[in-house]
This record gives C-alpha cells, sequence and structure tokens, in this order.
C-alpha cells in the first residue's frame, strides 16, 4: 500500500520530498511547502501516520523504502530534494545510505543518532527500563490523548502555535500505544548504516538551539560522517520550528537547495 501524499507546486519544477517527526502528519510542513512556491512538493505521511495509518508496522527502514517508492514514481526526473526533521531525518539518512543516487541536496533537522558501538553502555540496572516506562506512560495518556487542555499544552511546552490545535490533536486521537512504541523505539535507538559513507549528496545538518544538547551530537557526527556535509546551530528556536518560524526554515531550506550563502545568523558546529 502506498502512502498517503500531499502534492502542491509546479510538476515540472524540482522536487522536494518532506518527511515529517514522529506522531504527527506530513500536514506539519504546509507552512514551509507554502514558502516554496517554485518547487514540486510531495508530503508524505509516513508508515502509521496520519492518512498511512494502515501502512503499518512503522520502521525507519521501511518508511525509507516507501520514500524510495515515492521519489522513484513521483518525483520530477526519478530524484529530489529531501528535507526531514526529527525522525523524517532518520528516514532521510536510511535512505541516503541505500538509494543515495535518487536525492540532491538534504536538509536535516533535530536528528538523533543513539551513541556509536564504541561508546561504553550504560550500567544495567535492575527494575523497569525506559522502554517499560514510556509503554506504563501511554497507556495512561491513551485515554485522553485527544484532551484539549492536554494538547494545548503540549503545543504550549512544544512552541508551537495554538492555530495548528486541530490537526495536531487528530493526530494525538489516531496514536496507538503500539504504535507509539514502535515510532519511539526506532527514533531512541537508529543508528545509520556503513554504507552512510558513500552517499556523496550536500547534506545539512540543523540543530535548533534550544533544542536537547545531545541533537548537537548527532549533527556534528552527520557532518563528520558524510563527505559534503555541514552542521549548524539555528539560533532562537526549538524543535518543531518548521512551524514556529516557517519563514525562516524555508530561507534555510531555499539557500542550501541553490548554493547560496546561508543565513548569516547560523552557528557552525564543529
Amino acid at each position: 500500500m502506498p502512502l498517503h501524499v500531499r502534492a502542491a507546486g509546479p510538476a515540472e519544477a524540482p522536487t522536494i520530498v518532506f518527511l515529517h517527526g514522529g506522531g504527527v502528519g506530513g500536514w506539519t510542513w504546509g507552512p514551509v511547502a507554502a514558502r516554496l512556491p517554485e518547487y514540486h512538493c510531495l508530503t508524505p505521511d509516513l508508515p502509521e501516520h496520519g492518512g498511512s495509518l494502515d501502512v503499518a508496522p512503522f520502521s525507519i527502514a521501511d518508511a525509507a523504502r516507501h520514500v524510495t517508492a515515492l521519489i522513484r514514481g513521483r518525483a520530477h526526473g526519478g530524484h529530489a530534494h529531501v528535507v526531514g526533521l526529527s525522525i523524517g531525518s532518520q528516514v532521510a539518512l536510511e535512505l541516503l545510505a541505500t538509494n543515495s543516487e535518487l536525492v540532491d541536496h538534504v536538509v536535516l533537522s533535530g536528528t538523533l543518532l543513539s551513541p556509536p558501538p564504541s561508546e561504553p553502555p550504560l550500567p544495567r540496572r535492575r527494575g523497569p527500563t525506559i522502554v517499560d516506562s514510556l509503554r506504563l506512560l501511554f497507556h495512561i495518556l491513551t485515554p485522553i490523548r485527544g484532551n484539549a487542555l492536554l494538547v494545548r499544552g503540549i503545543l504550549l511546552l512544544s512552541r508551537i502555535p495554538q492555530r495548528y490545535f486541530v490537526p495536531y490533536r487528530a493526530d494525538a486521537r489516531l496514536a496507538t500505544v503500539d504504535s507509539l512504541m514502535r515510532i519511539v523505539v526506532e527514533n531512541f535507538t537508529y543508528r545509520p548504516p556503513p554504507e552512510l559513507r558513500w552517499a556523496r549528496a550536500a547534506t545539512l545538518a540543523v540543530v535548533g538551539a534550544d533544542e536537547p544538547l545531545v541533537l548537537r551530537r548527532s549533527a556534528r557526527e552527520i557532518a563528520a560522517r558524510l563527505p559534503n556535509a555541514r552542521a549548524v546551530l539555528v539560533p532562537g528556536v526549538s524543535h518543531s520550528w518548521n512551524l514556529e518560524a516557517p519563514d525562516r526554515f524555508a530561507q534555510l531550506t531555499h539557500a542550501w537547495l541553490e548554493g547560496r550563502p546561508l543565513p548569516p545568523n547560523l552557528v557552525p558546529l564543529s
């Protein structure tokens, strides 16, 4: 079953494929895509999200296979620029590792990579694991996942404007304990395949200055592993800055895709 996809822009223009974060749908890219009218924009709902809810179960590898089919079937010329956020960035990395010939330029924002195997594992402890704790939390929250006050509180903490309450609440109501667990476990444990080192696409790893510090480490690793990559910090934004600051996200994306100088306020990560 193919993914549900939103399409906009001239069909003959270069294609951008936007890949959204976990737990929400492709609608979250609407404000950025609307600011890039000169591109052919394809915005899928990833497996077990939004209109692709029946494409299950979710995994990053399977999501990358679906995006590969989307690019081959619907992107202009059979290749595309790719822009990803959070788990969508992980899917983009998987795509780069497995089918890099389909990808032109890449923007990855808020990408989490689990620590490399060379780092010592965390000491074992007795009692519930983090996965056990998350499953319990999701069981508690599932009955109230569409509660208006809870959703508005999440938007406030995430710095997402309240005008997105309706679509965000709709996505929250679709979530199940099992789907949330699959998405979270994939997100927390993802390591890109070794083949990533052969990808030649120009890649920009971006982190908001108000995101967790672990994402800076991940961005630096991406820049170190890919031959044509840079990592930068964006001042004044948080994780969901495609909704928080779509003008800035679109400006940065447009500059990177066109090979022009990036906005001057970015901080290099080295």
